[in-house]
């Protein structure tokens, strides 16, 4: 799994986005438990998180990230909240995952290798020994 921290994939693609706010920091500060393929998916998720902290008018300081992970070929986004709405739209964002490669962000599926699984593309697949799970 090739690992690159996702500040830098803020920095890079994400100007906009005020890497200072609360939320940014807490993402940026969360153990990397994920390959990169993954970032634009997270940002995305936390863009719309704090979006709905801003529509229902809640301080979002109150939202907390525990721990975002790959397991078992899964995202696990582990976070909380007073607001229902933002689990949907975190369970949306793990559903989501399954059809990205961890790796590199194309269009994956799941793959096995001596027991482990991860979300994959063909390339990656084929390049870390890894066999697609039918």
């Amino acid at each position: 799994m090739r690992f690159k921290y996702i500040e830098k994939t803020l920095q890079e693609r994400y100007p906009h986005i005020n890497t200072g706010d609360y939320i940014w920091k807490q993402l940026i500060n969360v153990p990397n438990e994920y390959g990169s393929g993954w970032h634009d998916l997270i940002i995305e998720l936390v863009e719309k998180i704090e979006n709905i902290y801003k529509k229902n008018n809640i301080n979002v300081c109150e939202f907390k990230i525990d721990r975002i992970r790959e397991k078992y070929g899964e995202l696990q986004f582990d976070a909380l909240s007073s607001i229902k709405e933002v689990y949907a739209v975190i369970a949306e964002y793990e559903n989501k995952a399954y059809t990205i490669c961890d790796e590199c962000g194309e269009a994956g599926s799941l793959c096995e290798k001596n027991g482990w699984l991860e979300i994959l593309c063909e390339k990656c697949t084929f390049k870390n020994g890894y066999k697609k799970l039918e």
